[in-house]
């Protein structure tokens, strides 16, 4: 096996190690931005605001501020209690004046250390009363079915189904009808299969301030009144988004244009009619940006003792769109409403920082089952994490439930996560996954006269792991002056045997005739062609009326122009112009640990990109700092600099902290 060794130089001793810098050190986990809290009559919904070091530590001592003023913890009370080794606070009774920011400060021989500002809000919805509406639209003409829910916060996922007498619900799929924004479901023309007195059109809200899904509005379509005046199949505008503001790094952006008119272009794809939980799973998987196409190619052998090759499972041909996802794997389950459990997520161990954590909770059964998400804190506490598109943890990724995402991993994080699936039929099935989060300050020790600030050449990174990158890896470091040191790394990939071609975010240049061949040596070897026809598309099912931008970047920002044709009317264009703010980022941010020796100087980066201003504190306490304000110098430091220096950078759009604990020995 190859030996690839890469040299280290530097103007200190570095050895690498695999345990963080001095772990303990009195270090403060990364909390996070919003907690969010109910209140409700019912019953209580207990809250925690997290607030713990990195390795438990009894000699630190918590306390907190409110709107920047202190906020004392009685130890008597029943409603806020302060867990137990840790400065978490635990609300057991929350109420409306829990609301406000709070910062956690900790306190040891090392000085105070100070967690980003935490935005606690409660969240809440209100839905109107309703009645059922019936209704006898223009037949073949646009038609709007009503949804609004204004207040609520945070904003809550609107969802459409149709309900039949037996009260089950089904996904809406035809490309004809589209909710907006909003959560209005425009029908872009209404047709006699729209019309049953029997089926209703229900608007459902999900929302973090309520365990299940509230019924927001009723319709139904009793009957046809005759179009008026001949088919012109002319385009009218029913819903155009306007002008819009977003910020770097935003999840999902969404631009709309509907309008409505007759659609005799021809109807790509087969006719599905009813729809049937494969197709449902199939489209509900799509569109991750992921993993987006896999190919199999399995050959098995004839009998126990035959060479021969024999096909198993062999993919077809097959369509992508750019950014989809083709879900080979053929249907589980069976025609019973008994959930069975297909794919569930073990516990798992993740570090702080990764982009993407996902978890699985996938229970065959008809009809197919939405799980709902919870997550369970080491002091019991039970909260719903469901959350919504865009949001940091949530299970609205067109997963139908069945899959959380937790984006860019936090501390706070390391939990027990529970998925509870049900489909109105089977025996309700619940499924736990224990998360584990680790958190490094870095890959190398510092053992150096001077301070190291930043990697240099401790990490090596290999992002996209390929088969040829299996291989031992050697670190060399060398100061110079004392004896060079090495350590080994075998880094084993793992292989699928070659059975599964993976393409990671088809392009158009994907577009082509695959080949693979099979030979074990013994039988005649055969061979498989498969063809993947990349379409350009808008990706989703709402027929290009509806334009998906994610992860929003600086050179998003532009006018976007989008042109309707129906093949009779004339054509029609609306033109939206994108606002891209760009929110802080850093570029270059203080490491957790700074190791100095009295007598050094101590440079501490805070380079933030799209900052208005950045300020600093020692300590917990306001610093000045001369420009430029993008780095602090401590000159010839001595015993009495020793402590946190944190630094923020903030705009009109957001703000982005980090602290660093400067250690002088």
């Amino acid at each position: 096996m190859a030996v690839k060794v890469f040299l280290l130089f530097a103007a200190s001793a570095a050895l690498c190690a695999a345990q963080p810098v001095d772990s303990n050190l009195p270090v403060l986990k990364e909390p996070p931005r919003e907690v969010t809290f109910r209140v409700s009559s019912a019953k209580a919904h207990p809250f925690t605001i997290p607030c713990a070091t990195t390795t438990p530590n009894d000699k630190v001592v918590y306390t907190w501020t409110k709107n920047g003023k202190p906020f004392p913890v009685n130890e008597k009370s029943q409603d806020i209690k302060m867990r137990a080794g840790e400065g978490t606070l635990i609300f057991n009774n929350p109420k409306d004046s829990d609301e406000g920011v709070y910062q956690c400060l900790a306190t040891s021989t090392e000085g105070v250390a100070g967690s980003r500002p935490i935005s606690v809000k409660k969240t809440f919805v209100d839905i109107p009363k309703y009645t059922l509406q019936k209704h006898t639209p223009e037949e073949g003409k646009p038609f709007k079915m009503e949804c609004s829910v204004t207040k609520a916060y945070p904003k809550p996922v609107i969802e459409w189904y149709r309900q039949g007498k037996d009260g089950k619900y089904l996904d809406i799929m035809e490309k004809r009808l589209l909710e907006s924004p909003e959560g209005d479901l425009y029908f872009t023309n209404v047709t006699k299969e729209d019309v049953s007195k029997d089926v209703k059109y229900v608007c459902l809200v999900a929302t973090q301030a309520a365990d299940d899904k509230l019924v927001a509005a009723e319709h139904i379509i009793e009957d046809l009144t005759p179009a008026k005046g001949p088919k012109s199949g002319e385009l009218t505008p029913q819903y155009l988004s306007k002008d819009m503001t977003a910020k770097t790094g935003d999840i999902v952006v969404m631009m709309y244009c509907i309008y409505g008119g007759t659609d005799l272009t021809p109807a790509k794809g087969p006719k599905s009619g009813e729809l049937t939980p494969q197709y449902l799973s199939k489209d509900m998987t799509a569109k991750t940006g992921d993993i987006v196409v896999m190919m199999y190619c399995i050959y098995g052998a004839k009998g126990p003792k035959s060479g021969e090759l024999t096909p198993q499972y062999l993919s077809k041909d097959m369509t992508a769109k750019t950014g989809d996802i083709v879900d080979l794997t053929p249907a589980k389950g069976h025609k019973s409403g008994e959930l069975t459990p297909q794919y569930l997520s073990k516990d798992m161990t993740a570090k702080t920082g990764d982009i993407v954590v996902m978890m699985y909770c996938i229970y065959g059964g008809t009809p197919m089952a939405h799980p709902d998400w919870f997550k369970i804190s080491r002091d019991g506490t039970r909260t719903n994490v469901n959350g919504q598109p865009g949001d940091r943890v949530t299970h609205r990724n067109r997963s139908a439930g069945r899959r959380l995402w937790i984006t860019k991993v936090l501390a706070d994080d390391d939990a027990t996560y529970e998925c509870v699936a049900n489909n109105g039929v089977g025996k309700p099935q619940s499924h736990k996954i224990k998360l584990t989060v680790q958190r490094e300050y870095s890959k190398c020790k510092i053992n150096a006269p001077q301070p190291q600030r930043g990697p240099a050449g401790r990490s090596l990174w290999i992002t996209k792991a390929l088969v040829e990158d299996d291989a031992t890896y050697e670190c060399v470091a060398n100061n110079g002056v004392g004896k060079p040191q090495s350590h080994k790394i075998k880094l084993a990939v793992q292989r699928d045997a070659g059975r599964r071609l993976w393409i990671t975010k088809a392009l158009a240049e994907d577009d082509a005739t695959y080949e693979c061949v099979a030979n074990n040596g013994v039988g005649k070897p055969q061979s498989h062609k498969i063809k993947l026809t990349v379409q350009q598309t808008h990706r989703n099912r709402s027929a290009g009326r509806r334009l998906w931008i994610t992860k929003a970047l600086a050179e998003d920002d532009a006018t976007y122009e989008c042109v309707a044709n129906n093949g009779v009317g004339k054509p029609q264009i609306h033109k939206i112009k994108l606002t891209v703010q760009q929110a802080p980022e850093f570029t270059k941010q203080p490491e957790p640990v700074m190791l100095a020796k009295v007598g050094d100087d101590v440079t501490i980066p805070c380079k933030v990109r799209g900052a208005h201003r950045i300020s600093w504190s020692f300590n917990g306490q306001p610093l000045e700092v001369k420009e430029p304000t993008d780095t602090l110098t401590l000159s010839k430091v001595q015993k009495k600099d020793n402590g946190y220096y944190a630094c923020m950078g903030s705009s009109d759009v957001g703000d982005v902290y980090a602290e660093t604990l400067v250690h002088v020995a």
